[in-house]
């Protein structure tokens, strides 16, 4: 470790220090959405924050890891050093990631902007109307930021794309990947219309499309739903395309995520449409 990286560091020496506050009762809360700031944790998290378009505000460590860091600490951001056990008492669980990091929220560009900014003529944006569970999310941008989608749109009542649980899930994917949240997620609708994409309805159910036989226009807007209800009617209503996985009879609708996942890389792999 640098003599500078020693400088930076600072020693706390009590839980009521407020400098602390936003690391306080993570598995309980979120006090973080509204206030500017966001939590990620564990290393590998804390180091793609680092690398990020995301401003790094401070960083929490025990005095362990920071003895032997894992990556280079920023010049510019306070470390603050804690005892492994106070860590654990703070946060609200049991700690054993080592370190955790606040960033600055900063918002997006907005949907032309980033559309624009995809190379190519084949450009996908997923709209998640209604998406209520932060794994699922996590787990949707994560197999999003793979394969090549440009953004991800949901509703305001979304999880937090960058709360401690979605970014952990998404392996930091939520940091690159632009996740837009819309109070009413037909005004991004007709923001992709206007800029040529067409709508493919994700569904369950015969009378669709079947996947495999589906030929993707070059700009798709991937309507996903709720796990349990579906997508709602007047989502669908705007699709010009309604497609299905074919599956064994009897079985249940796929989980969100995996549905995304293979809806996404069939697109992506070109093996729509057939001969």
């Amino acid at each position: 470790m640098s003599d500078g990286s020693r400088r930076r560091s600072v020693a706390i020496e009590s839980l009521d220090d407020p400098r602390l506050d936003p690391f306080r009762s993570l598995k309980t809360s979120n006090a973080t959405r509204d206030d500017g700031l966001f939590v990620v944790e564990g290393a590998l998290l804390v180091e793609r924050l680092l690398n990020s378009r995301f401003e790094t505000v401070s960083i929490l460590t025990h005095p362990g890891w920071f003895a032997e860091p894992k990556f280079e600490l920023p010049p510019d951001a306070p470390v603050m050093v804690l005892p492994r056990p106070l860590m654990t008492e703070l946060v609200g669980f049991s700690f054993h990631q080592g370190i955790l990091a606040t960033g600055r929220r900063e918002p997006w560009p907005g949907l032309r902007e980033i559309v624009e900014k995809v190379s190519g003529e084949e450009k996908t944006v997923m709209i998640s109307p209604s998406i209520d569970n932060p794994e699922n999310l996590g787990s949707i941008a994560r197999t999003a930021d793979a394969l090549g989608v440009a953004a991800i749109v949901v509703g305001r009542e979304s999880p937090d794309p960058l709360s401690r649980r979605v970014t952990r899930v998404s392996m930091g994917a939520t940091l690159r990947l632009p996740v837009l949240e819309f109070a009413d997620v037909h005004e991004a609708l007709d923001e992709l219309a206007a800029q040529g994409f067409e709508f493919v309805a994700t569904l369950a159910g015969q009378g669709h499309v079947e996947l495999l036989k589906f030929r993707r226009p070059k700009r798709v807007g991937l309507l996903l739903g709720r796990e349990r209800e579906g997508l709602a009617p007047e989502f669908e209503a705007r699709a010009e395309h309604k497609v299905t996985i074919s599956m064994t009879p009897g079985a249940d609708s796929l989980n969100v995520g995996v549905a995304a996942g293979v809806f996404l890389y069939c697109l992506r792999q070109n093996r729509l449409g057939g001969p």
